[in-house]
């Protein structure tokens, strides 16, 4: 199954809420996504430092660190910002040279995301 969302990289639902045969695929890049199963630990950064914890599947594209991965999200989420559809045709253009070739054409900071 592919991610609904084009810049979603990572999902981490309640522990057993999908087979683990079902493969999913990451929304940014379309590769196929790792799983760990029956993690227990926090899902987010509000949960961390409330120092709680619970059941969840982790389902990551194994990409998510790499510099083009990261662009090609930053590009997507500033397509959704613009109010010009010439400055969207141009960032959905360079999404997909930076996808296609998987090399980032700029770097991209991980406070982006």
């Amino acid at each position: 199954m592919k991610l609904e969302s084009d810049t979603q990289e990572r999902f981490t639902p309640e522990a057993g809420t999908y087979d683990p045969d079902e493969n999913f695929f990451c929304g940014a890049c379309g590769d196929l996504m790792n799983s760990r199963f029956g993690v227990d630990g926090p899902t987010g950064w509000v949960e961390s430092m409330a120092g709680r914890k619970h059941l969840h599947d982790v389902y990551e594209c194994p990409n998510r660190e790499e510099d083009w991965h990261r662009q090609v999200i930053a590009l997507r989420e500033e397509k959704k910002k613009t109010a010009s559809t010439l400055v969207e045709s141009l960032l959905d253009e360079e999404s997909q040279i930076v996808l296609d070739k998987r090399v980032a054409t700029k770097k991209v900071s991980l406070f982006m995301r």
